[in-house]
């Protein structure tokens, strides 16, 4: 059972190893491994390309061109392919300036302009010409692709054969530029009556005849009245006829007519226009005045607007502006008041009063400009220079006007009262200074919002009081400190050497500065050192006096700073010590 189910596995791991398609090299990183490139793949694209050319469709061509730059190519191809479509992009541009250019001929030779046309036709070729080397250049630039010269070249036949297209219409149109085989056309133009009521209509006829006088029925002719056009058609005799309501309320209309050949004619018949007629028109201008009672407002103010008509006629009329709206009737006179909103901004506004146009009346348009600013509000606030931590200070604001106040500091709590501001420093803030701001919104619309902003210095106790005690300890400590080390150096505290029970004095070192004064005359004063002591001592004892205080105040001195390493020298300096001092007392009984 066991080796059965050893197989098992053994079977699977297999089945998993196996189940790859593709296998790599150990030296390789299958994470880099790319297909195989195929070269062909780049054919139906280059196709494409040149199909969008053929065609025209130039935006489609643009999109052929980033979809053969996004597509997989090696490496060592990628510079040929970017190459290529640069080229492509150049072609593009020309072949839309080359058709561009052949439109503007036909237009011209529609126009009869055959100069103009002439030059466009020039301009075309060089544009075609630098078309056709792009063309070259860009097979010479890809030719080094793995595709094969006739493959590459079917695949873009279509740019070629768009070339030898707009060179075989630029061929056709040169010809008829140059031999100008149109007959000349000749239109006439009436209108009656030349003044003419608003809402009366106006006759206007006219003739299209060929040179000659052959007339030309059948034809589209456009006639202009004002900024209007109306296409009519020539009827038997060339004749054209039509009547036109007369709706415009300019004062001069500007009325001929213009026969443009279209279809066969194109190629047959040039390009005519006849005289400029001049139609006045009657109609009633409005009389209107306006008057603002002012040209400054605050919000919250009316403006009111007293409009006058001097027509016997019931207008329509609207006040439109950013300030406020109004729409009414007018007859005579009418007053319009104007709220200034008092949400608006600063600033200069525009307010125009509209009449629609009525009948023969003509509209009427009256605009002016006007302000609208707040007052500046004064706001009186004072705070101290200094502020103490842990204090709370009452200040006033005063306003001219009542205002809703809010308050912040940097620190601190800062609250609001009615007009009062109550700031609170905390006793712990240790910053150097404090701002304080203060926001005042007016309840009167007229007056502008004001911030002030304020700073004073901080001042807190804590930190000084903490310092000059801090010091003091400190001054204490190290008066303390240098009073002992005076006394160390000054006069160490030996130990004492106790006598015996039957001397007089309490120790022999009191007994031996006891003696050396009353010998000597010399005193231990608190202000010498023991070295300043024996020099003095020199001066006046024997030699083998002062060798003896010496040695025994060195080894008392080891002592004193060494510890128990040296406490036998203080048994030797107690030896000494009983010495010296019977000796000294022996001389002062000798001297006795």
């Amino acid at each position: 059972m066991k080796s059965l189910w050893i197989v098992f596995m053994l079977s699977l791991i297999f089945v998993g190893l196996t189940a790859e398609g593709i296998t790599y090299p150990r030296q390789v990183d299958p994470s880099k491994v790319k297909e195989e490139w195929d070269p062909l793949l780049l054919i139906p694209l280059f196709s494409s390309f040149s199909n969008s050319v053929y065609t025209g469709n130039y935006a489609a061509a643009q999109e052929n061109i980033t979809n053969i730059l996004i597509s997989y190519l090696p490496e060592s191809y990628r510079n040929v392919l970017e190459r290529g479509a640069s080229l492509m992009q150049q072609l593009l541009g020309q072949l839309n300036q080359t058709e561009a250019l052949i439109n503007q001929t036909e237009t011209s030779i529609n126009q009869s302009m055959f100069p103009e046309a002439r030059k466009a036709i020039s301009e075309a070729r060089v544009q075609l010409s630098y078309a056709n080397i792009t063309y070259v250049s860009l097979l010479d630039a890809i030719s080094v692709l793995p595709l094969g010269a006739n493959r590459l070249s079917q695949s873009l036949s279509g740019i070629a054969e768009k070339i030898q297209l707009l060179s075989l219409t630029l061929n056709e149109l040169e010809k008829i530029a140059n031999s100008e085989p149109f007959i000349e056309t000749t239109i006439s133009i009436t209108a009656e009556p030349l003044v003419v009521r608003w809402g009366h209509y106006l006759e206007i006829k006219g003739r299209l005849s060929a040179s000659g006088g052959d007339p030309l029925p059948g034809r589209t002719v456009e006639v202009h009245v004002g900024d209007l056009i109306i296409s009519t058609v020539t009827g038997e005799g060339g004749y054209y006829d039509i009547a036109y309501n007369i709706t415009s309320y300019s004062s001069q209309l500007a009325v001929y007519a213009e026969y443009i050949p279209v279809g066969d004619d194109v190629f047959t018949y040039r390009y005519s226009k006849s005289d400029i007629l001049n139609v006045s028109v009657i109609y009633v201008t409005p009389k209107i005045s306006v008057n603002l009672n002012g040209t400054s407002y605050l919000p919250g103010e009316t403006i009111m607007l007293k409009i006058t008509s001097y027509i016997q006629t019931e207008v329509p009329f609207s006040v439109i502006s950013a300030i406020g709206n109004y729409t009414g009737t007018l007859y005579n006179e009418t007053e319009v008041d104007l709220k200034v909103p008092s949400y608006i901004e600063d600033g200069v506004y525009t307010i125009n009063v509209i009449t629609p146009p009525v009948g023969d009346i003509a509209p009427f348009v009256w605009s002016t400009n006007l302000t609208v600013h707040r007052l500046n509000l004064s706001l009186s606030f004072v705070l101290p220079q200094r502020l103490i931590s842990g204090k709370t200070y009452i200040m006033n604001v005063e306003t001219p006007v009542p205002c809703n106040l809010s308050v912040s500091s940097s620190a601190g709590e800062a609250k609001v009262e009615g007009s009062t501001i109550i700031l609170q420093v905390p006793l712990l803030y240790f910053g150097k200074s404090m701002n304080v701001i203060i926001l005042a919104v007016p309840a009167d619309p007229s007056y502008s919002p004001v911030i002030i902003t304020s700073s004073a210095e901080v001042i807190n106790p804590i930190p000084i009081a903490v310092s000059i005690t801090l010091g003091a300890v400190a001054l204490l400590y190290i008066a303390k400190k240098l009073l002992a080390v005076s006394k160390e150096i000054a006069a160490p505290k030996l130990p004492s050497i106790p006598l015996s029970t039957e001397e007089e004095e309490s120790s022999v070192m009191g007994g031996i500065y006891s003696q050396i004064r009353r010998l000597y005359g010399i005193r231990m004063e608190p202000w010498m050192t023991y070295r300043e002591y024996l020099n003095k001592l020199a001066e006046r004892a024997e030699e083998e006096i002062v060798y003896l205080l010496k040695d025994i105040l060195y080894k008392l001195e080891r002592f004193l700073y060494g510890g128990r390493e040296y406490s036998s020298l203080l048994r030797v300096a107690e030896e000494r010590a009983r010495l010296l001092y019977r000796k000294l007392k022996s001389m002062i009984g000798g001297k006795k």
